[in-house]
């Protein structure tokens, strides 16, 4: 919030003698922040003298990281949260492009098999800020709900995969965000659930649910740790390879990533802990230095020596790997799937003993 304050100050100071001000928030923010920056512009351009008509307007984005440019493009919806209907026009002819798909498509990004006209939706600032953080909690409730049920399957014998496609195909739930694994990470969900709760609690208002998705979420961070105890019976003195640092593929985003808890949970068991990860590194390297982690430039460099094999991010690449080869450099074949994306026959030919999530 500092810095989207810091932006409106700077806008008080600078904008002249205009008109009609439109100032356009699209941080994720605080909910009550759009009149609070609106208070802050108008402080300021009342210490200087300037006349000006000022509206501030909220425009949560909803991109994801590594594929924003396609959401920008193809957005499932925009919302623009404002009072008066004149400014919500003004916006519009913003986004006219984009709300008629008329413009033309970069070369450099793919397009969508159906190219769909995506809503322009009016809304109070209040409805468009609680609009961003009950998007953000609800997919992350989304993944702690299946994560739960992946734990289900395993004490009943299920298999989590069959489950999240025979729910997923009912058209009121979709298949979507529910990949059980080893639990969400990232900038925003962790963040914006917090940010939220602290909101509720400022009414002395329980979100039951919302509290829960943060405590499911760590304690299936937490099983994966339980799987390896279970399978190598002590951690102490064991070499644990980890393959994927970042929170998802197609990024070196490491925030809140649950590489970060499960290593350090697995450094205070006593393991060693080897790390790869295609991009990722050099930044998990350099935002934690005093992370006990080897760094491996190579899977293969990772895998050597090593008790237990652990996969935490969906990389292309690792569907690929020659796990033969990889196994026979480590000292006990275990593979635990953290995110379930490698067939298990297939490893178990391999040599491999294999250990899914819910499955």
């Amino acid at each position: 919030l500092g810095q989207v304050e810091a932006a409106a100050r700077e806008i008080g100071w600078r904008v002249q003698d205009v008109a009609d001000l439109l100032v356009v928030i699209k941080s994720t923010v605080p909910i009550g922040t759009t009149r609070h920056i609106h208070n802050m512009i108008k402080k300021e351009l009342k210490k200087r003298g300037a006349v000006t008509q000022l509206t501030v307007v909220f425009n949560p984005e909803f991109l994801r990281e590594g594929a924003s440019l396609f959401d920008a493009l193809y957005p499932d919806r925009i919302i623009i949260g404002v009072e008066e209907q004149a400014k919500a026009d003004r916006l519009f002819q913003l986004y006219r492009s984009i709300c008629l798909q008329d413009f033309l498509p970069p070369a450099c990004i793919s397009q969508p098999q159906k190219r769909k006209l995506p809503p322009f939706i009016k809304t109070t600032p209040i409805s468009a800020e609680l609009i961003k953080y009950a998007a953000n909690a609800f997919l992350a409730m989304k993944v702690s709900f299946i994560n739960e049920f992946a734990g289900l399957s395993e004490q009943v014998g299920a298999d989590i995969n069959e489950i999240a496609v025979g729910i997923g195909l009912d058209e009121r739930i979709g298949q979507r965000y529910l990949l059980a694994g080893a639990g969400w990470g990232g900038s925003c969900f962790g963040k914006d659930i917090k940010a939220l709760l602290n909101t509720a609690s400022q009414y002395d208002y329980e979100m039951y649910l919302v509290e829960a998705t943060i405590k499911a979420n760590r304690r299936q961070q937490n099983s994966i740790v339980k799987k390896l105890e279970k399978q190598l019976q002590v951690i102490q003195g064991k070499t644990i390879s980890i393959l994927g640092i970042s929170f998802k593929p197609d990024t070196d985003d490491v925030r809140d990533a649950p590489f970060l808890h499960i290593a350090q949970e697995l450094t205070g068991l006593g393991a060693r802990v080897k790390a790869y990860d295609p991009v990722a590194i050099p930044t998990c390297s350099a935002k934690y230095p005093t992370l006990k982690v080897t760094y491996c430039n190579t899977p293969l460099l990772a895998a050597e020596n090593s008790d237990a094999l652990l996969i935490l991010t969906e990389w292309e690449e690792f569907k690929h790997l020659d796990y033969k080869t990889l196994g026979q450099k480590m000292h006990q074949k275990i593979l635990l799937d953290g995110r379930n994306m490698l067939d298990r026959e297939t490893l178990k030919k391999a040599g491999f003993t294999y250990i899914g999530v819910g499955r």
